[in-house]
């Protein structure tokens, strides 16, 4: 196992090894355009991948922020409960 931050390392690594990477479709498509890999689909496989809004404290935030954050606690409550 290799846990890196750097992209380009990790592409290079599954590229010329037998290790596996996971990433988004849009940026195995660019691998690809670089690297020799393949998409290998795994239906029961799913990444969680967390989420967070950062503001000032005390700083305004517009009705549409305020609604759009309303949104996200809304979305992550109903996700949680499903599962």
């Amino acid at each position: 196992m290799v846990q890196t931050t750097s992209l380009s390392i990790r592409d290079q690594l599954v590229a010329s090894t037998d290790l596996l990477g996971t990433s988004s479709k849009r940026l195995l498509r660019q691998i690809q355009s670089r690297h020799r890999v393949v998409e290998l689909p795994v239906k029961e496989f799913k990444v969680r991948r967390g989420i967070g809004v950062f503001h000032r404290k005390d700083a305004y935030l517009s009705p549409v922020t305020r609604r759009f954050i309303e949104l996200l606690k809304a979305t992550a409550k109903q996700f949680i409960q499903e599962s």
